[in-house]
């Protein structure tokens, strides 16, 4: 097995057990999220500012979105401050909430380190994936997920170098669009390389991702 496969494989296990844990969760009651609310271009950190706004408002039908009001906003820095210490698990990044998904919220965007594997002339596809994209090492979607697995040499961990980024929707059952789904966790995946400084070995695009057909 190619050590590309290898990582691939650690990065969907990874998946499967997150999963599996966010499956059994309860909502837990708390204050409400959009006191104060937030235009698509200032939630998580500003992230979506220089593009993926319009993606992240046609995917919530809606132009208003939070954070949690009793914890701190995301931010980009202190938080690729806490990704340069790695260790297995994942780091949540932003929980965005709308009018709709107040308790539950709409979607969250996690982080997690991979073991580092072979390097390929370009993205390897995803079996089983319901579109697969020209983004870092791999990119990819699920009915209501988007993934990507991305060169990022900075951590202590040399064996560790690449990082996965998810995006998740956490309403059961639903769909989404893939190429919108892409473009939000593509421009916060970028934000976050570019503050770790491994924004040219991510290889991630300025904007939209395209498709790999096929």
């Amino acid at each position: 097995m190619s050590r590309t496969s290898q990582s691939l494989g650690a990065a969907l296990a990874t998946i499967t057990l997150l999963g599996a844990c966010s499956s059994s969760e309860e909502p837990e009651e708390g204050p409400t999220p959009l006191e104060h609310p937030l235009s698509a271009e200032e939630v998580c950190g500003g992230t979506l500012a220089a593009f993926g706004a319009e993606a992240l408002e046609s995917l919530s039908h809606g132009v208003e979105f939070s954070e949690m009001v009793n914890e701190p906003r995301a931010e980009v820095g202190a938080f690729a401050d806490e990704l340069r210490r790695p260790h297995e698990g994942t780091f949540t990044f932003c929980t965005i909430y709308t009018p709709d998904y107040e308790s539950s919220g709409l979607a969250t965007v996690r982080f997690s380190w991979s073991p580092t594997s072979a390097p390929t002339s370009s993205p390897s596809p995803v079996s089983g994936a319901t579109a697969n994209f020209a983004a870092g090492r791999s990119a990819w979607t699920g009915e209501s997920s988007a993934f990507m697995l991305f060169s990022c040499p900075v951590a202590a961990d040399e064996e560790r170098s690449e990082l996965l980024s998810r995006l998740d929707f956490i309403q059961p059952g639903a769909s989404y669009e893939p190429d919108l789904m892409m473009e939000v966790l593509n421009a916060m995946t970028g934000a976050v390389a570019e503050e770790l400084g491994c924004a040219e070995e991510a290889g991630l695009p300025s904007g939209a991702p395209q498709r790999i057909e096929g």
